[in-house]
């Protein structure tokens, strides 16, 4: 804790003294760090991946109030949802699994060192201003877990108009079925060149939601019981900007208490409890010199506690705690900009569960390129070196990228890369007390990304993309039986996931007062696990459990004034349930909606929405025996002064 007090004093010193006194006569809207998926912050049409990007507008007319809820709309993203508002949701990249794409909340892992995953139902999308995903391989920028992709969720943005001086307030209130109330107030103060903010969020519902269950016969309307959400939100955030120094940290504590019912096999459900407390402390600061270098500095500190009750049989806890620092430098010469720059990390955890006293503490230093070859063609080459203390590895991590616009403009940009990642074994796998391998080897993998970006005008703004993904996957950990009457992971599985995607979207002012918007993407994701476990393993060859082979969603929404309606249409096709695929779930289709108007009274301004989901009132299941709610609805009214 003394050294983190260093760290933030030296920044802060280093940006007074930086600071020209002209500028203290001047005033600055207070901007924010543009901390990308991308440690070099490119663009859409610079890059070499595919990016998908969630402004705070998308995420407002987004049903739901979850950052998972704006996830599935992504292309070549699965949500993998156990039931409904209370339930643990997990993203699926590239037909992999949760473990393989790293979170990230305003460019800090939230990965935890117990399991590499991070339940998305955790984060509300209430202050969330964009979402960034790519799904390509990058851990060669970030390190583990990026195996199969990365998501970045930003608190900050100017999209408030935070240019205006004065203090914003905003009052949210939020009823719905199953017995659903939420409540939000936030304020946010602006003067010049200082931006803050802070918010509080209280949720609660039974979610004691209608289903059908099939009980060999037929199927029979059913309650989801014992399944109930309580979660409260605390956050409190600043930034300061001014013509070459950014600086801004996030303070944000959430606690969520929900009951498991567990899978659904036709007998009463499961009493069991979870509570999780999370308090996550960022900051991140940047300064630009006179020549157009910039130093970036970031420090980070997660309280992770998760109590998992199941009286008698179960009674659970984990205490992730993790800190970390990043320092970072770019520079230009001639065609050449160049990112040098280190991370340190460190994370131990208490349980019951686990061997006590265990550390990791890991060490990095990388380098990006972002090369001018041409006029028309960008290369992109990364190098990372990393030591990871406990499992005492070094861990070599390279990337080359490749953005080529044939006709000098964005009508026709081609991308395309190729490196390694990996993951780190997690402090389950290592240290469980009745089965953990302290030998395990990271998972790797080999990945292969090409595609196609057009970006037009055509009746308004169109964009057409399309890419192949190729992710070979070695090393990877699976548990089996051991010896002993426990399980125990080892380091003896490999898959390799073909994944070819297409994206359209386009928007267009029709009239004055009308605009249009249209997005639709479809994804075929062939995931074949290429070992065995066994002499005679009958999963050989087979599709990995849970990944759908075909996904097809729309989007379409139209604003006339201050009103608008909004259509969400998502096909999950077939996938198995089981390893052998014998199990073969029935795909999925739903359909949400929802209505909004704003009116504006003086120094006012009141919305109201009023959203339904499942309006076909599907029977559906996204994961084998969690069954997903009928239909549903939620009325949200929300205050502005």
């Amino acid at each position: 804790m003394r050294f983190t007090t260093i760290i933030l004093l030296s920044f802060l010193s280093f940006s007074a003294a930086n600071s020209q006194s002209d500028f203290d006569s001047l005033l600055f809207t207070a901007p924010v760090i543009n901390v990308s998926s991308s440690r070099l912050g490119l663009s859409k049409e610079d890059s070499f991946y595919p990016v998908q990007r969630f402004d705070r507008q998308e995420i407002i007319n987004t049903n739901g109030s979850r950052v998972s809820d704006v996830l599935q709309r992504a292309c070549n993203v699965f949500i993998k949802s156990y039931g409904g508002l209370s339930s643990l949701k997990t993203v699926s990249v590239n037909g992999m699994n949760a473990e393989h794409t790293l979170i990230l909340l305003n460019g800090t892992r939230l990965n935890t060192i117990q399991n590499s995953q991070f339940d998305l139902s955790l984060i509300s999308n209430e202050d969330i201003e964009s979402i960034e995903v790519i799904p390509s391989g990058s851990s060669s920028y970030f390190g583990s877990d990026a195996l199969s992709g990365v998501v970045n969720i930003s608190t900050f943005g100017n999209s408030d108009d935070a240019s205006a001086d004065g203090i914003r307030a905003v009052f949210t209130a939020r009823a719905g079925s199953y017995n659903y109330r939420n409540a939000i107030a936030s304020v946010k103060y602006n003067r010049g060149s200082h931006d803050f903010k802070t918010a509080f969020y209280f949720e609660k519902t039974d979610d004691d939601f209608d289903y059908y269950y099939f009980n060999g016969y037929r199927n029979i309307l059913k309650h989801r019981e014992n399944n109930s959400l309580e979660r409260i939100n605390i956050l409190v955030q600043y930034s300061y900007g001014c013509r070459n120094d950014v600086l801004n940290f996030m303070t944000l504590y959430s606690a969520v208490n929900r009951q498991i019912p567990g899978l659904e096999i036709g007998s009463a459900p499961m009493n069991a409890f979870q509570k999780d407390k999370i308090w996550n402390n960022i900051l991140n600061y940047e300064h630009t010199s006179r020549s157009g270098s910039v130093l970036r500095a970031s420090v980070n500190f997660q309280n992770y506690l998760m109590n998992y009750l199941s009286l008698p049989f179960d009674d659970s806890y984990y205490k992730n705690l993790t800190s970390g620092i990043s320092l970072s430098y770019q520079f230009k010469m001639a065609d050449i900009k160049y990112l040098a720059g280190a991370d340190l990390f460190t994370g131990s955890i208490q349980s019951n569960e686990l061997e006590e006293g265990r550390k990791r503490f890991s060490t990095a230093v990388y380098a990006n390129i972002d090369y001018a070859a041409a006029k028309n063609l960008r290369l992109y080459p990364s190098v990372r070196f990393e030591n990871i203390s406990d499992i005492g590895k070094n861990v070599v991590t390279a990337k080359l990228g490749l953005n080529y616009k044939p006709l000098g403009s964005d009508l026709l940009i081609l991308k395309a890369g190729t490196g390694n990642s990996y993951r780190a074994p997690t402090f389950n796998e290592l240290y469980w007390k009745t089965g953990g391998n302290r030998s395990l080897k990271p998972e790797t993998s080999f990945n292969i990304d090409a595609g196609v970006l057009s970006e037009f005008r055509v009746f308004g703004n169109a964009s057409v993309e399309i890419n192949y993904s190729r992710v070979r996957a070695d090393n990877k950990i699976v548990w089996r039986p051991s010896a002993s009457v426990y399980w125990t992971p080892v380091n003896i599985s490999s898959s390799t996931s073909d994944v070819i995607s297409a994206a359209i979207s386009h928007s267009s002012h029709v009239t004055r007062e009308t605009e249009i918007s249209f997005k639709a993407n479809y994804t075929h994701t062939a995931s074949i696990k290429t070992s065995s476990d066994f002499t005679g393993d009958p999963s050989l060859n087979k599709q990995l459990i849970f990944v759908p082979s075909d996904m097809f969603k729309i989007d379409a929404g139209i604003v006339y004034r201050k009103s608008g309606l909004n259509l969400f249409f998502s096909y999950t096709g077939s996938r198995y349930a089981d390893y052998e695929n014998t199990i073969k779930m029935k795909p999925a289709l739903t359909l949400d909606g929802n209505i909004f108007t704003n009116i504006n009274a003086g120094a006012f301004q009141f919305r109201a929405a009023f959203e339904i989901n499942n309006i076909t009132n599907s029977d559906y299941q996204i994961i084998y025996g969690y069954p997903m709610p009928l239909r549903n609805y939620k009325f949200t009214i929300t205050l502005t002064y």
